[in-house]
């Protein structure tokens, strides 16, 4: 069971202010922060319509049987995945060097092609 990390009221607005700075540099709508067990650090963006805790609940799941798969071919895991619908296209990736404390990040977007902010990656 994943353990969590508490976080500053800085570091929650540090974390915020580059969800916020993706989206800007981004076709991203929305962005997520969370924990593998699925806790929401952040969410920024869109969000009408849209229920964030259920969404990253699923993608932690998600993220977790991916896992899982990438060990059944030998692979230690996999840090990306992407989903493409008609509308609307989900990127999901790990971010993060400790592998027990690894975060996951999710955004969607309405464009094929979207640019991602590397300064998240070295945030946790």
């Amino acid at each position: 069971m994943p353990r969590h990390r508490f976080i500053t009221l800085e570091e929650q607005k540090q974390i915020d202010e580059l969800l916020r700075e993706l989206l800007k540099n981004s076709d991203a709508k929305t962005a997520l922060l969370l924990d593998q067990g699925g806790f929401l650090m952040s969410v920024q963006g869109f969000t009408e319509h849209l229920d964030p805790q259920t969404i990253a609940v699923l993608a932690a799941g998600s993220f977790a049987t991916t896992r899982e798969l990438a060990k059944l071919i030998g692979e230690e895991g996999f840090t990306v995945m992407f989903h493409q619908g008609r509308r609307d296209n989900i990127h999901i990736s790990a971010v993060g060097k400790d592998v027990q404390f690894r975060k996951i990040y999710f955004f969607m977007s309405d464009i094929k092609s979207f640019s991602k902010s590397k300064s998240l990656r070295y945030l946790i």
